[in-house]
């Protein structure tokens, strides 16, 4: 929420990557396993667009 406010900051970027990579590997069930992939998804073909609305 904080990061659509433009309230986010970069530097927590590589922190909310790992958490869902953590979550998609780590997860015992499908929900947890699919969950991350759309955030995952904004990452790898976003990222400068997120990044411009981030200080």
């Amino acid at each position: 929420e904080r990061v659509l406010r433009g309230e986010g900051r970069a530097s927590e970027l590589p922190a909310m990557r790992e958490i869902c990579e953590a979550m998609k590997d780590t997860s015992i069930c499908g929900l947890g396993q699919a969950a991350p992939i759309p955030y995952l998804s904004l990452f790898e073909y976003f990222e400068p667009d997120i990044r411009a609305r981030l200080k």
